[in-house]
């Protein structure tokens, strides 16, 4: 696997943020990017099946409103950008006031996500991600697509529970062979020689 991409805000009074993305070579991710202009977002895009595409995206949605004050808005309107198409997006979304298990929310801005994902996706996270909410999310635009997901402990110095789940998509898979030369079998005089002749 190796980094695919990653996507930072600098600002000296935002903690945290950023998103990353890491895709195994053998899936062939190309870079994809919505129209919309949420600041923290990652995209790309794999082939599953004969011909359809999954796009895999990575958010983080800051809760620092003086820098990010039409967060909730550019969310709203990148997830609507995509809601149509075959897609698997998480990242920490940070609506601490949505119960996903009663869908209920505790104020006006949690609960106009949660109508908005119920409207077209499915959330697959229901323990709490950062001590007692429900931060981190998994959504898909099929039911079926995503296994349990397992909350596990925090990473590192971060805060936040590691994620683990299982997506059941059919991905095509490249071929990475790579032709490499056998140089023990190789004619070294004939190359000196051709080195000798090369002006």
């Amino acid at each position: 696997m190796g980094e695919f991409g990653k996507c930072k805000t600098e600002a000296l009074d935002n903690k945290g943020g950023g998103v990353l993305v890491y895709v195994s070579t053998d899936l062939s991710a190309i870079e994809w990017a919505p129209c919309t202009q949420f600041p923290e977002q990652i995209w790309c895009q794999i082939n599953v099946g004969a011909k359809e595409k999954l796009l895999v995206g990575v958010c983080y949605n800051s809760s620092n409103i003086s820098l990010f004050p039409n967060n909730d808005e550019l969310l709203r309107q990148m997830i609507t950008e995509v809601s149509n198409r075959h897609i698997l997006l998480m990242g920490d979304f940070n609506y601490q006031g949505i119960n996903w298990r009663s869908f209920q929310a505790t104020d006006e801005a949690a609960q106009k996500f949660l109508n908005f994902i119920e409207d077209c996706l499915t959330q697959h996270v229901f323990e709490a991600t950062r001590e007692n909410s429900v931060l981190d999310l998994v959504i898909t635009d099929e039911p079926d697509m995503t296994d349990n997901v397992n909350i596990y402990g925090q990473f590192s110095t971060s805060d936040h529970n590691v994620l683990h789940w299982k997506t059941n998509v059919l991905v095509t898979k490249e071929n990475t062979q790579r032709l490499s030369r056998d140089y023990n079998k190789m004619n070294i005089e004939a190359v000196k020689q051709g080195l000798r002749d090369f002006n």
